[in-house]
């Protein structure tokens, strides 16, 4: 996971981590699943998901500045799914998300792939979303 974070295009970070940041949050080593990466400064909160492989999805908290590394995208404004390959970063949210949410959403990411989507009004319904190794689809109540 280590490694995933450190290429993370800069959009993510007020300053880019470097491999000692990440020893110093993470003494006992970066775990290979989930990650909290706390904010600080105009950092945003990250939670992040290793999906698989190099795939992994990523839910940005509002932090102090929450436009700086939020992700204005058709399917919410917080959360995102990349690919990492030959060629950099693929965003792939739409192919793991086909039905989508909006802006007035906030995406939480939970270790074991569980993806809750809360209105920020607090008016209306939660959804609750699990990755079944292919995409993220209605939890089983």
């Amino acid at each position: 996971m280590s490694d995933l974070l450190l290429a993370l295009p800069n959009k993510y970070w007020e300053s880019p981590p470097l491999r000692n940041n990440l020893l110093q949050e993470f003494p006992a080593g970066v775990p290979e699943e989930f990650v909290m990466i706390s904010g600080g400064g105009a950092q945003n909160e990250l939670t992040i998901y290793r999906m698989d492989g190099a795939t992994i999805a990523i839910a940005m908290g509002d932090g102090e500045n929450p436009d700086y590394a939020s992700t204005i995208n058709p399917v919410g404004r917080n959360f995102e799914v990349l690919r990492r390959g030959s060629h950099g970063w693929e965003e792939i949210t739409k192919k793991v998300i086909p039905r989508g949410f909006d802006a007035s959403t906030e995406a939480i990411l939970y270790p074991g792939g569980k993806l809750q989507v809360v209105p920020k009004d607090g008016e209306g319904p939660i959804l609750n979303l699990v990755y079944n190794g292919k995409r993220f689809v209605p939890a089983l109540e």
